[in-house]
């Protein structure tokens, strides 16, 4: 019976989300804390880097907390690794 050595690459996906927090002062209104997470969103929508792939964010009000409006932008990604694995 012959055998043999190989190589065959296995693939981990990891997912996490990448959040931005955006305080403004409530009398300046949420439409400023909204236009900041258009923005923000706008960059991380559809990104790529250092292997990372950035998914469509999402906006969550939070509202005010100790003295701040609060808005969240959350853009879930996923990493892709690869290991090689002998097969024999």
């Amino acid at each position: 019976m012959e055998k043999s050595l190989g190589t065959d690459p296995v693939q981990y996906r990891s997912y996490g989300d990448i959040v931005v927090q955006i305080f403004v002062k409530p009398n300046s209104g949420a439409a400023r804390a909204l236009q900041l997470a258009d923005l923000v969103a706008d960059v991380w929508r559809s990104a790529k880097f250092s292997g990372i792939t950035v998914m469509a964010p999402r906006v969550a009000i939070v509202g005010v907390i100790e003295g701040w409006y609060q808005v969240d932008v959350i853009s879930p990604y996923y990493r892709d690794t690869y290991e090689l694995r002998s097969v024999i």
